[in-house]
């Protein structure tokens, strides 16, 4: 009977596996898809910027045609600033406002001077270039779904 045990249990397990296929299965788990957040491109934003600014003023001075001095003043400075804006979006337009604020203390002079052999008498001639800070205000529209952008022109840079 030992002998008749050992050989049906093989029988007997392949037997359950072969009955087990021909059940139902449970309901197979599937993770749900994800869900996309509408993206908006609505609301304030705030950012700050660094850069720099530089310019050369060439100059001549003259008295009857003859070039008596020539100045070239370069200057150029580090530039700092701040901007602030509000987008507004309807479908794929988004429309919106920005204004910044640059410090800049972009500055250069130069001078020279008139002999008075030639001007008939002395003269001296300055000249100071100042650019403390500058200031813009922006209206934009934009179409999300292309790379264009117009800014308005009522966009005028405002300088001290």
């Amino acid at each position: 009977m030992r002998r008749f045990t050992i050989a049906a249990l093989p029988l007997l397990a392949i037997a359950a596996t072969a009955s087990a296929s021909d059940l139902p299965r449970g309901p197979r788990y599937q993770t749900p898809a994800p869900i996309q957040a509408a993206s908006t491109w609505d609301g304030f934003y705030v950012g700050g910027n660094l850069g720099g600014g530089w310019a050369n003023a060439r100059s001549d001075f003259s008295a009857a045609g003859v070039v008596f001095g020539t100045a070239d003043n370069p200057h150029g400075r580090l530039r700092g600033g701040a901007q602030l804006g509000y987008n507004w979006q309807r479908g794929p337009y988004v429309f919106g406002a920005e204004t910044d604020f640059q410090l800049a203390n972009i500055k250069g002079s130069l001078s020279t001077s008139c002999p008075a052999a030639l001007c008939g008498v002395p003269l001296a001639a300055s000249y100071e270039q100042k650019m403390p800070w500058s200031a813009r205000f922006a209206a934009a529209s934009v179409m999300r779904r292309t790379a264009g952008c117009s800014t308005s022109p009522a966009a005028m840079p405002m300088r001290g």
